[in-house]
């Protein structure tokens, strides 16, 4: 990229890598489609109740169809401040098991 952050060379944008069109032309000549594997693979173990082996080949191909979730960071501001006086039996025996 020059100065002013416009793009003066390289692969044009959504051109796949060399070695990823190598491999899609070594797939097309083999006539291998590794969703369709999949797919038979997991067909196949469901038929013979091989279901950790089908569970893992849907987990695969659902990667496909549905986008990974990430985790969420959670904050919560707490506010220590309480009265024992306020507490029910029940919340102050688990409060004490804690402690």
């Amino acid at each position: 990229m020059d100065k002013k952050g416009s793009k003066t060379g390289g692969r044009s944008k959504g051109t796949k890598n060399k070695r990823t069109q190598e491999v899609i032309g070594i797939l097309n000549k083999l006539d291998c489609n590794p969703i369709e594997g999949l797919a038979n693979i997991a067909t196949i173990a469901m038929k013979k109740q091989d279901y950790a082996l089908a569970g893992n080949m849907y987990k695969e191909l659902s990667q496909y169809m549905f986008p990974k979730r990430r985790a969420i960071e959670v904050s919560a501001e707490v506010n220590s401040n309480i009265d024992i006086k306020d507490l029910t039996d029940r919340q102050r025996r688990n409060l004490k098991s804690l402690l």
